[in-house]
């Protein structure tokens, strides 16, 4: 079945999603032809803790790009008491073998120091992208990100396992510990990093990718 959910709202910080002290949303997809359309509002938490804002997952096999697509527009994720002071999502978005997520004039921040949390996470379990498709055979590919910005975190952008064709565009890393994040992870199943017209401002390393 195609099934998809949309909520919308008349913009970031005019209408806001609060959730205290538990993580926010989470759409656990059975199937690659279910999709997510978030516009126009703000997702926030009123933890200090490891709560996640926004997270994917999907227990289905990979099936490359024969799938529904996600947008996610005109979003912020930040704290309870504003931008950039205490509170904070661990992880803004936490996605596990979903593909072809847009992302367009998205805000991930995190708290002060810019030491902690993350904005967006994608890495995925088992076999990995080129394997003949069953339950073990799961990876995420296709992610865009235009007009976004990402301020005040200890990672802004974690570019995890079994995760390949990400763009970067248009984009801003700001008061960040480290901008983007690629760890050890086998060469076969990462694949695919653009970023363009995107600035760097961090305290540490901009992109970090290891080897």
């Amino acid at each position: 079945n195609i099934d998809a959910v949309t909520i919308f709202g008349d913009g970031a910080d005019v209408v806001s999603l609060y959730w205290p002290t538990a993580d926010g949303l989470l759409f656990n997809y059975t199937s690659q032809q279910h999709a997510l359309h978030l516009k126009g509002l703000s997702v926030v938490s009123g933890s200090t803790a490891g709560t996640v804002g926004l997270e994917f997952t999907n227990a289905y096999a990979f099936l490359g790009t024969h799938v529904a697509q996600s947008n996610i527009d005109d979003v912020t994720f930040r704290g309870s008491d504003g931008y950039a002071n205490t509170k904070r999502w661990g992880t803004c978005v936490k996605i596990a073998n979903v593909s072809d997520i847009n992302f367009n004039n998205v805000n991930f921040y995190g708290e002060s120091n810019g030491t902690s949390g993350t904005g967006v996470s994608i890495a995925s379990p088992g076999a990995g992208c080129f394997v003949a498709p069953s339950p073990t055979c799961t990876c995420g590919t296709v992610y865009n990100f235009v007009n976004c910005n990402w301020s005040f975190l200890g990672t802004g952008f974690v570019y995890g396992a079994h995760t390949q064709t990400v763009q970067i565009v248009n984009s801003f890393f700001g008061q960040c510990e480290t901008g983007i994040y690629v760890p050890l992870v086998s060469p076969n199943t990462l694949q695919g990093l653009l970023v363009s017209n995107t600035t760097f401002f961090c305290f540490g390393d901009s992109i970090n990718i290891q080897s």
